[in-house]
């Protein structure tokens, strides 16, 4: 359960990164790799906290 807590508080990190960097520079065509990496990471984020 703790490995959960831990990947949370890091996907939020990283959705406040990404929207940091879409407020200060807005949205290009380097962010759509991340862009696609967070959608992935918070589904799978998703699926593991359902499951337990």
């Amino acid at each position: 359960m703790k490995g959960l807590v831990v990947a949370k508080v890091i996907y939020y990190v990283l959705v406040f990164c990404w929207l940091l960097q879409i407020t200060l520079q807005g949205y290009t065509r380097a962010l759509i790799v991340p862009t696609v990496v967070l959608i992935v990471y918070g589904l799978v984020l998703n699926y593991k906290m359902r499951k337990k």
